[in-house]
């Protein structure tokens, strides 16, 4: 008897071993960017301008100059926050830590990220920390993001991408609780840059019987990165 080969017999044989999940790069234009101080020629807005040549090159590696990042005034506890403009739903942060030469102990150690969606006032500078829970914040990282140290190298790599369940969230806010100085805030405290991935369909083709290459969502996929990150929106 002769097999008759069609489309979907190819794709539920494809089926079986086919994810299909991506990371979108929340557009930089859409956000804006607070914080409790700012040192004179850094404020907050220059840790999301990822154009190629203000601090990051064309690979997304970023220089030592400072005025390419955030960084405060001297102060204890600072915070920064993003609105992202509108509601996502984010699921991944990369953050590229405070990279001036000669001055690393500003960087980042452990931080506290809490998002809070559209709706959510996310406060004014006063007692610390004010990105309550009650409020209608939610943890994504809770004080535990030890971010690899900086070297003030012209050209330091992202942090590992910071990755949770996906959470609906306009606000973005930081409760920096250390640096690479210790719990001390005797100095001035950065970031490099920061860009926000969103993930809204996650989806698996999977092939088990009785399935037929049906796409089942969020089944245990790892999504990649959409690729050509760090060229600027026209």
């Amino acid at each position: 008897m002769k097999k008759i080969i069609t489309a979907f017999t190819v794709f539920a044989s494809l089926a079986f071993a086919t994810a299909v999940a991506q990371y979108n790069p929340i557009p930089q234009q859409g956000l804006s960017a607070f914080a409790s101080s700012n040192y004179n020629g850094a404020p907050p807005g220059k840790a999301l301008d990822l154009t190629p040549g203000n601090g990051l090159d064309g690979a997304g590696l970023l220089d030592n100059e400072y005025t390419h990042m955030w960084v405060t005034g001297t102060e204890e506890q600072p915070w920064f926050y993003v609105d992202l403009g509108e509601n996502y739903n984010l699921a991944a942060i990369k953050l590229w830590n405070y990279n001036q030469s000669g001055w690393l102990d500003r960087g980042i150690r452990v931080v506290d990220i809490r998002v809070a969606p559209d709706g959510a006032f996310p406060g004014v500078a006063g007692a610390f920390p004010f990105f309550d829970v009650s409020d209608g914040w939610t943890h994504v990282v809770n004080h535990d993001f030890d971010s690899p140290r900086p070297d003030g190298i012209n050209g330091l790599a992202a942090c590992p991408l910071l990755e949770f369940s996906a959470v609906r969230a306009r606000w973005v806010a930081f409760n920096i609780y250390s640096t690479w100085a210790g719990n001390s805030f005797g100095d001035l405290t950065g970031i490099g840059k920061l860009q926000f991935f969103s993930m809204d369909r996650v989806l698996e083709v999977r092939g088990e019987p009785g399935n037929h290459g049906v796409p089942s969502p969020g089944y245990g996929a790892r999504p990649e990165i959409n690729p050509g990150t760090f060229s600027p929106r026209p």
